[in-house]
């Protein structure tokens, strides 16, 4: 064991690293994912004594989606003005796409790509790094409220997607921050 212990450290192979910043959101998530998991009780149902009611989720699902379409909106204005990573911006907004399914499966989302046509749309390149930051500054928000709206949600299977889309609005978000380009 320490002869094979002593040959991995001498070795020369590089190790792959991991930005601080990736390694805690994902720390986080997984922590609120065990979290979620440990603490709510499925056989329990909603009303005073579950941990939340109907009308509370439907509310929660209600604010998540509101805050999908702002940013589908927000990206299709980015998108407009941009000269370079658009397809990464697309492939994001795409994302945003099928967090509006998977909150609602019963709705075609594929509609929202008109509910952002500016109406008056900038030169492009105009201000692409203030652009960028803009959409990181809602990726990082949306993020947290993601979590928030994990405590305030009593179903499960809603939590659930709550915690997959807060993950990756931080993955956004961090990519978004010059950790990585999106595209």
């Amino acid at each position: 064991m320490i002869l094979l212990s002593n040959a991995v450290v001498g070795s020369t192979l590089a190790t792959p690293t991991i930005p601080r910043r990736t390694l805690l959101v994902s720390s986080a998530a997984g922590s609120l994912v065990l979290l979620v998991g440990c603490t709510t009780n499925t056989n329990t149902p909603p009303g005073p004594s579950g941990s939340g009611t109907p009308s509370d989720d439907d509310a929660v699902r209600s604010q998540r989606v509101a805050t999908e379409t702002a940013l589908i909106a927000a990206y299709d204005r980015v998108i407009g003005t941009q000269t370079s990573g658009v397809d990464g911006l697309r492939l994001f907004r795409a994302h945003h796409v099928a967090h509006l399914k998977a909150l609602n499966p019963r709705t075609d989302p594929t509609g929202t790509a008109s509910i952002a046509a500016p109406t008056s749309p900038s030169p492009r390149g105009t201000n692409d790094v203030a652009a960028l930051a803009g959409l990181r500054k809602l990726e990082s928000q949306a993020a947290s409220s993601a979590v928030d709206l994990c405590v305030s949600a009593g179903n499960v299977e809603l939590v659930e997607v709550l915690t997959q889309i807060g993950a990756s609005d931080a993955a956004h978000a961090a990519l978004l921050s010059g950790r990585g380009t999106p595209g």
